[in-house]
């Protein structure tokens, strides 16, 4: 292929593309014990593999097509990751709702890596934990870059380095900024902890130990201390499992009614995208109330309420639960 023609194809590929907007809809598979009048108040996002999903009225909707995994949201602006179809790269997308679809959208940040996880908006700042890369990408709501943050020291040797960490979730309460170190523990055999940093510095002050294998999520609001276990198939909180689905934990939203979490099929990566996801659908005494599947939706990634979510970041007056001041 002449020169030119291969830098057009490389341009192609690796362009960060626009959000496709998708409309599929239908009845997410339920299985009995929640009554309909309950289940019409979960209101909810799924960010999965394979798309982006609107959870209301017991019926499911894919919004937009692609690799989905960060959301967050500040009012009525929503805040996305999504990777690109080729390449090693991914971008933050800004958006709104519009009833039951997606409203106006816009690329806000490009550059990331393929390996961001969570992200969240804290006090005027998004925090991007971009995995891959050991680090926090701060930007502010404009999508401009402020700084970049590595809590646990830079890479010398990509993911091989002996401080990756794999920071994957990230909660802000009150003085504290709480960011999950996976640890990769099926390689490594290091059990997941959590860092605590410090609000404005974004420095490490204090460690949570032992929180789980390959962990994901935090959830240190409301007198919980909720923490996915992925690798042990639970939800845990202070330390204690409270569910045990057995499928692979990951994606957490909390409001004063419900707990959603999100289960997925543990397998090799090609497998991963043709497998349904799983939302499972607790009270707050995390008893099980029914499960909500997605068909070929790929696995779960994250989930976040689209009302009271305690999952969020709240204002820094807010009191901290867990760790040690």
């Amino acid at each position: 292929m002449p020169v030119i023609g291969r830098l057009w194809r490389y341009l192609v590929d690796h362009r960060p593309p626009s959000l496709r907007r998708q409309d599929d809809e239908g009845v997410a598979a339920v299985a009995p014990g929640l009554g309909s009048a309950d289940l019409d108040s979960v209101e909810a996002l799924v960010a999965a593999g394979r798309g982006l999903y609107l959870l209301r009225e017991g019926r499911v909707r894919r919004l937009a097509r692609g690799r989905f995994y960060g959301l967050a949201r500040r009012d009525d602006t929503h805040y996305a990751y999504c990777s690109h179809p080729r390449g090693a790269r991914g971008s933050i997308y800004r958006f709104t709702l519009e009833g039951r679809r997606l409203g106006a959208s816009r690329r806000l940040f490009s550059g990331l890596s393929r390996g961001v996880h969570q992200i969240d908006v804290v006090d005027d700042r998004l925090l991007v934990c971009d995995s891959y890369r050991n680090e926090l990408v701060v930007l502010d709501r404009h999508g401009r870059l402020g700084r970049r943050v590595y809590p646990l020291g830079r890479l010398c040797g990509g993911r091989d380095s002996s401080n990756y960490a794999h920071l994957n979730s990230i909660q802000a309460v009150g003085d504290r900024v709480y960011v999950l170190a996976h640890n990769e523990t099926y390689k490594t055999g290091r059990r997941s902890e959590i860092l605590v940093l410090d609000r404005e510095r974004l420095t490490v002050r204090d460690r949570v130990p032992d929180v789980g294998g390959c962990a994901h999520n935090i959830v240190a609001r409301d007198g919980l201390f909720l923490v996915c276990d992925s690798l042990g198939g639970a939800l845990t909180n202070h330390g204690r499992a409270v569910f045990k689905p057995g499928t692979f934990t990951r994606g957490l939203a909390v409001d004063d009614d419900f707990v959603l979490l999100g289960g997925s099929v543990y397998s090799e990566r090609g497998v991963r995208l043709a497998s349904d996801a799983f939302v499972y659908v607790l009270d707050r005494r995390f008893e099980h109330r029914a499960t909500l599947t997605i068909e070929d939706a790929g696995q779960v990634h994250e989930i976040r309420m689209l009302g009271t979510d305690y999952g969020v970041s709240d204002g820094a007056t807010a009191t901290p639960v867990g760790g040690r001041a």
